[in-house]
Formats: C-alpha cells, structure tokens, sequence
C-alpha cells in the first residue's frame, strides 16, 4: 500500500499545482500504481469552487452547522418539525447545540431529533461530496430541503414513529 507522508492536508491546498502527488511515498505494486494512474485522471480536472475564496477550513464543524446553505436547511427544517431549532450560534458546538435541542424534548421526540440530525447531517454531507466529487449541479438550499423531506417521509411511512412524532408525517400536506 501506499502510504502518504504527512498526517494532515487540505483537499484544495493539494489540488492546486498537484503537490498531492509528492506526498506519495513508498513501493507500489502494479495494482496500487494502476490505481494511482486511475485516480490522477479523475482528479486532474477538479477545481474546487473557482473564483470562490475559503473563509473557514473546511471542518464537519463548518459544513454542518456554520456555513450559510447549512443554517438556510436547518432552519427550514425546524419550521418542519415545528420546534425551536435555529442554527448554532456562532459561541456553540453542533454537539453542544444538539444536546441542547434534545434535553427540551421527550423521549420519543427526542429519538425523533436524533433521525433528523442524521438525516439532515447524511444528506448536507452527501450534497457536498455531490458537488466536489461527482461534479452534480449545486442544489439550492430548498431543493435539499425537498429531497430531506422526502427521505424523512420515507422514513416515516416504513415505521419510524419518532420521525413521525415530530411531525415529518404531515410534512408533504404543508
């Protein structure tokens, strides 16, 4: 296998001028070189948001909680499930926000939350790698809205009563 030489890198820091490649260290079988062949052509075209400068590092902190399309979801996600769930504030964690969230509910609902996190969580996380990987048109805040919506009523219609408990059950009447 081939081992990379640092611990640490950021995506666009070594996409930009290809340095990702001196960090490749090590003997290579001819599966791990084809291998290495394969994954320069898929990542010699990648540009990462062109024209767009990076004001955060790109953290799960940031992607789920303190970015702009992400307190745009969250938001339309608690006018969904009818509770009090605005974005983080800037001075809390997202698990310090989510703790928070939770011990204001019952158990079932609190269950119900926990989903949601996930789910919401799952599919920010997926449209990100959507973008940067499969190079998918961005979806606007509330086309990942509707498509949580959907999941989340999937969800619901195969059994997940604390999905439900939170309302997510009457959200394709609203």
């Amino acid at each position: 296998m081939i081992k990379s030489k640092i611990k640490r890198t950021w995506i666009a820091a070594d996409l930009n001028g290809k340095r990702w490649i001196r960090d490749i260290v090590g003997h290579a079988t001819v599966q791990e070189l084809s291998q290495y062949v394969q994954l320069w052509h898929v990542v010699s075209d990648v540009e990462l948001r062109v024209g767009v400068e990076d004001k955060e590092p790109e953290t799960a902190e940031h992607l789920l909680a303190r970015c702009t399309y992400t307190q745009q979801v969250w938001l339309a996600v608690s006018q969904i499930i009818g509770i009090q769930n605005v974005p983080p504030a800037l001075n809390d964690s997202l698990m310090e926000w989510w703790i928070q969230k939770r011990n204001r509910l019952n158990a079932i609902k609190t269950r119900g939350l926990d989903s949601t996190f996930m789910l919401v969580s799952w599919k920010i996380w997926k449209e990100r790698n959507d973008r940067v990987f499969a190079r998918v048109t961005e979806k606007t805040p509330a086309q990942l809205i509707e498509a949580i919506t959907e999941k989340a009523l999937l969800w619901c219609a195969a059994g997940a009563r604390c999905l439900a408990a939170l309302g997510w059950h009457v959200a394709a009447t609203s």
